[in-house]
């Protein structure tokens, strides 16, 4: 094993030799690593390449010698962001703004100043707060298991400042938008209709809704199980067998909404028969196929949502207000936060910091209370 000796010239007109040892590919990442130093004199500089040489030949390669990126890739296979599409999502940000500038620095010598530069620097080639914020929610995921695994002794994203990100208002029908769009929706799109009322009553997320089977479903009790989502993966959307927070629940349904679902089953059921097939209880309760086995993907959804949305006039919310919806009309009517956090699946500190910005209803009769005492 050889060593490369390279004299450079410092900007102050020294001179200062940079030893450099190739030691192996790294077992996750198969990315070459060296053993790295500088020495004043070339005396020096050949005693410093002994040295790399006979700790790359024993083994003794720190950690402290790789790079943010070699820490990224190692996070990103062995842990990482549990969702697939957040997984995709971050795997675009590594390549197009970690791996070409702080993914080149040392991970022993980062510092909260090294990251509050770089998020100038993404800032300043046009990346938005919210996406440079997901920048750093990499890199300190990274440092958070670098800390776990003995190659850092602490996280210095702790102390960085990345831009804030206004938390957005998601627009939220009220609930005789809702009724008037679900009643316009049974002529134009009577399937779309269904799902918006089971969405808006139960506040499922879009994926939970298109991952609904027919065997989550008792008529007799009136409950729906929510037990899988449908993530948005590539090449193609996946169905995962857990909700996003990781937890299934049961959801009791009132009787119309019930009498709602059984009448969609039974066309469902007609038009498989007219194609000379039937459906299984493992199939889906939102299919393009006649005998339900694929599943509606959340961006086809929403596509229809909005066409649905542009044909009756009611514009200006996205479908994931029909959840915020569920959350404040059963806020507003007094339902208390545990009850809202079960059906919804989020904690009670989510429900309350999340939903209550959009409540309508009781804020108007909170402004009134106040606003009489001061006239009385």
């Amino acid at each position: 094993m050889k060593g490369t000796i390279r004299l450079r010239e410092n900007s102050d007109g020294s001179q200062s030799y940079v030893c450099q040892v190739f030691a192996g590919r790294d077992s996750r990442t198969g990315k070459k690593r060296y053993l790295t130093g500088t020495a004043a004199t070339e005396r020096e500089a050949h005693r410093l390449v002994h040295r790399l040489v006979s700790d790359a030949e024993s083994g003794q390669v720190s950690h402290s010698r790789a790079t943010v990126s070699d820490l990224v890739t190692a996070w990103m296979e062995t842990a990482g962001p549990a969702g697939e599409y957040t997984r995709t999502v971050y795997t675009g940000f590594i390549r197009n703004h970690i791996d070409g500038s702080i993914g080149r620095v040392r991970v022993s010598k980062l510092t909260a100043e090294d990251l509050d530069r770089w998020y100038v620097e993404l800032r300043d080639k046009g990346l938005a707060p919210a996406s440079i914020r997901k920048c750093h929610n990499v890199v300190r995921g990274a440092l958070t298991h670098g800390v776990r695994w003995g190659w850092i002794a602490m996280n210095v994203a702790v102390q960085a400042s990345p831009p804030r990100v206004p938390t957005p208002v998601v627009k939220t029908p009220d609930p005789a938008t809702v009724g008037k769009l679900i009643g316009a929706g049974k002529e134009i799109d009577p399937e779309m209709a269904v799902y918006i009322r089971l969405a808006a009553v139960t506040g499922a997320r879009p994926g939970e809704m298109c991952g609904l089977r027919w065997e989550d479903l008792d008529t007799e009790t009136g409950e729906l199980d929510i037990r899988r989502r449908v993530v948005k993966t590539s090449p193609e959307a996946t169905v995962q067998d857990l909700t996003k927070t990781g937890k299934t629940r049961r959801i009791p349904l009132d009787a119309r909404t019930v009498d709602v679902l059984t009448a969609h089953r039974r066309t469902c059921e007609e038009r498989a028969a007219e194609a000379a097939t039937s459906i299984a209880e493992t199939g889906y309760i939102f299919s393009d196929s006649v005998d339900a086995s694929t599943f509606w993907r959340t961006d086809s959804a929403s596509r229809r949502f909005r066409s649905l949305c542009n044909k009756t006039g009611w514009k200006g919310f996205p479908l994931y207000g029909l959840r915020h919806q569920a959350a404040t009309t059963l806020i507003d009517k007094g339902v208390d936060a545990k009850t809202v956090s079960d059906r919804l699946g989020n904690s009670v500190t989510t429900v309350l910091s999340t939903y209550t910005r959009a409540r309508t209803s009781a804020d108007r009769s909170a402004a009134d209370l106040m606003g009489s005492i001061f006239d009385s």
